[in-house]
């Protein structure tokens, strides 16, 4: 005997029979055209219904039905699993070289196991899957646009590699799989860890090692009911990104060198042009460094909160180790991003000064006293100046590491929400809450200035190379350096900016002239 199929099972009694009569109708032949022997296991898991009682007049020996385990302090009460440890307890009862999964409302097509089993033909196979199509409680076609269901994709037909780069995004339909159970075993068996994703993390295990056969044909039927796991309510939002994030992180490890993800929010999809010639520059410098970038960009989003928020998940979807954020109207020379990405720290931000405000710059540095005398935190630098630690840092010009913002997202992971218009084509996509506007203690908190504060309270220090000088566009260009105004009196920075003023008025002549 080669195969098992098995069916774990929690008060199931209104789907169990049809699902045990669909799986031992199975018209399995073997190569030789004679008919092949196969099992077929319910495990129940502490089912208060009627779930054993449906099966107990199927008189066939390639059934098995096995109770729920009992506590062993002598009552009659069950022990119920999870739903994870409920399918690999399953999973576990079959010897058999190979094992199909099935859910205990799904049905499978009389030649699904002949099918799947002739997939089998290298042992670098260790699943084979179907395409399935949809039925309701009640076993009819299930047809309903505004389930967020049927609009997953089913996942292509692609060489190991490829499949996994597609499923990098999230999970996929497939149908009702046979795993060959030496390579499962191998593997670890289902994660208890994924929680319902239990199947999106053993497809990307299985690929890490293996092929995954999918025949383009229907052969099985998979039930949507809004009661069952598939069916995400609100509540389960927040465990459901735990579970997603485990699974990348564990699948899609970042890259082992440094590479930058350089992220833009767009306003009206508009850009200065400082900006696109500052970006052009940077990229020529990090090519010929050697150092691997990407742009990431959210165009016309007015909420700079989500827009950000959208930028760090699709972050986390690329394998870049580091995030810059910088913001459309701003102007700066390619040794800032240079100088930012050589920064051991976590997080680290230029400040830059804020429009038709002089003397004033975004981020704000920690200042102690001591012995009445007050001074900025941090320690010094080569070129002399300090890198400051900060109070809070802007998103203007922000460089993070992926460490901090993974931290960020596991201790506030309830604060997640999705929403279908940050991002096009991602539906039910779930966002950590990175940047949010707040209001504590009558005090307003720019979603700058609560990102620091929430960062702070999680023991991630904020710092500030002060060195960096930026141009902020608005009306005009306010250009500004927070080290040389920490140094100088602000006549003399007045001084200073007149001079620049004339200096470039004297450029421009010149250039006109020639």
């Amino acid at each position: 005997m080669r195969c098992s199929i098995v069916i774990p099972v929690h008060n199931g009694q209104r789907w169990i029979r049809a699902a045990v009569d669909s799986a031992l109708a199975q018209v399995f032949v073997a190569s030789d055209g004679l008919p092949e022997l196969y099992e077929v296991i319910v495990r129940d898991n502490a089912s208060t219904d009627c779930t054993l009682e449906a099966l107990a007049d199927i008189e066939d020996k390639r059934l098995r039905v096995v109770p729920s385990t009992k506590l062993l302090n002598g009552s009659h009460s069950e022990i119920k699993l999870g739903i994870v440890e409920s399918f690999q307890a399953a999973f576990d009862l079959a010897k058999t070289p190979f094992v199909t999964v099935m859910g205990c409302d799904d049905l499978l097509d009389p030649d699904y196991l002949s099918s799947v089993m002739r997939e089998f033909d290298s042992d670098e196979v260790a699943m084979v899957s179907c395409r399935p199509r949809f039925i309701d409680g009640d076993g009819a076609p299930y047809v309903n646009p505004q389930d967020t269901r049927t609009h997953i994709p089913m996942p292509p037909i692609l060489p190991r590699e490829e499949l996994k780069r597609v499923l990098r995004y999230g999970n996929m339909h497939f149908g009702i799989n046979t795993y060959r159970r030496r390579a499962h075993i191998e593997l670890g068996g289902f994660d208890p860890k994924t929680g319902w994703l239990l199947d999106w993390d053993i497809y990307l295990r299985i690929l890490d090692r293996y092929e995954i056969r999918i025949i383009d044909r229907e052969l099985c039927s998979l039930c949507l009911r809004m009661d069952c796991m598939s069916a995400l309510q609100m509540a389960q939002i927040p465990e459901q990104h735990r579970y997603y994030n485990y699974v990348r992180r564990r699948a899609f490890a970042p890259s082992r060198n440094l590479k930058l993800a350089i992220a833009t929010p767009f306003y009206m999809s508009q850009e200065y042009s400082h900006y696109g010639e500052s970006l052009i520059h940077t990229c020529h410098m990090l090519t010929r460094a050697g150092v691997e970038w990407e742009l990431l960009r959210v165009n016309g989003d007015s909420y700079v909160d989500r827009a950000k928020n959208t930028l760090i998940a699709n972050f986390l979807d690329t394998d870049c180790t580091d995030l810059l954020l910088i913001d459309s109207d701003e102007q700066w020379h390619p040794a800032a991003v240079s100088r930012l990405l050589q920064h051991p720290e976590e997080i680290v931000a230029a400040a830059y000064p804020f429009k038709n405000k002089w003397n004033s710059f975004a981020g704000n540095p920690l200042i102690q006293t001591e012995n009445g005398i007050s001074s900025y935190m941090g320690h010094e630098l080569s070129d002399g100046s300090c890198l400051l630690e900060a109070y809070n840092v802007a998103g203007g010009f922000l460089r993070m590491k992926r460490s901090a913002i993974e931290r960020f997202a596991d201790h506030y992971w309830q604060d997640v929400y999705v929403d279908d218009c940050a991002w096009p084509g991602r539906d039910g996509r779930i966002y950590t809450e990175f940047f949010n506007c707040a209001v504590i203690n009558h005090q307003r908190y720019g979603e700058d200035a609560n990102f620091s504060r929430r960062m702070r309270d999680i023991g991630t220090k904020l710092w500030i190379d002060p060195n960096i000088t930026i141009t902020h566009y608005g009306v005009k260009g306010w250009e500004g350096n927070l080290h040389q105004h920490i140094l100088k009196p602000a006549e003399e920075l007045a001084k200073i900016d007149t001079e620049r003023k004339q200096m470039a008025e004297i450029h421009e002549k010149l250039k006109a002239a020639a």
